[in-house]
């Protein structure tokens, strides 16, 4: 296995949580119960819940409106885009279901446990994330991974969002170390990489889609976790 820094740092909605896969298979299961849903494609269907999810959640992490709130209005926007309108009793409906069924059906990505296991012999495990601590606590529990990470910085916890330099900084603090020993690897490419690029972190890019782009220096990518281990 290649050397790594004192510490690795991991996002953890679909880098070691598989956020995606999880809610495409919560969308296809509610299907049957809710038909509009059946009037796009999986991959559509995926992609206006996934936009609709990034901006409410930046809302509600900014405080501007609660959990509850936003589940039921991504709701609606969601079956606006498949042509049909929920009532508000409706919405809360389908966010409960949604949330219930998801819970039942979300699972790790691909080796993480393993991967995670191997890494965390020479370097500590870290996660950074842009949620609520109890809710990624939750994840990483039902996901069986908890007992492989050292510590977790929330964006709750810091008082701050990737890629705001500050959660970055509490994450490394926590760690125990300096930006030249550590790695940050992460999916998304504005908010982890371009994040830890701005306060000097060498990052790894978990590229799970094949985005074409040409990559800066300091920065790799990988398409698997395991490649982590080559």
């Amino acid at each position: 296995m290649r050397a790594w820094p004192p510490l690795l740092l991991f996002d953890l909605d679909d880098t070691l949580f598989d956020h995606r896969g999880s809610s495409q298979l919560t969308l296809a299961a509610l299907g049957e119960a809710w038909p509009a849903l059946r009037r796009l494609c999986p991959e559509q269907l995926w992609g206006h819940y996934h936009r609709i999810l990034e901006e409410l959640h930046t809302r509600v992490m900014r405080g501007q409106m609660s959990v509850d709130e936003s589940r039921a209005l991504r709701a609606q926007r969601l079956f606006a885009e498949c042509g049909e309108s929920l009532a508000a009793t409706e919405a809360e409906r389908f966010a409960l279901e949604f949330r219930e069924a998801y819970q039942r059906l979300r699972f790790p990505v691909a080796d993480a446990a393993r991967v995670l296991g191997a890494l965390r012999q020479t370097s500590r495990i870290g996660i950074v994330s842009n949620n609520f601590t109890a809710e990624q606590e939750d994840k990483l529990r039902w996901c069986q991974l908890d007992h492989l990470i050292d510590f977790m910085v929330t964006s709750e916890d810091a008082g701050s969002t990737k890629p705001d330099p500050a959660i970055f900084q509490v994450a490394l603090a926590a760690g125990g170390v300096g930006v030249d020993e550590a790695i940050l690897v992460g999916d998304n490419w504005e908010v982890d990489i371009v994040g830890a690029l701005g306060v000097g972190l060498r990052a790894v890019w978990f590229d799970r889609v094949g985005e074409p782009r040409e990559l800066p220096a300091g920065v790799e990518r990988i398409t698997a976790l395991a490649e982590l281990l080559g």
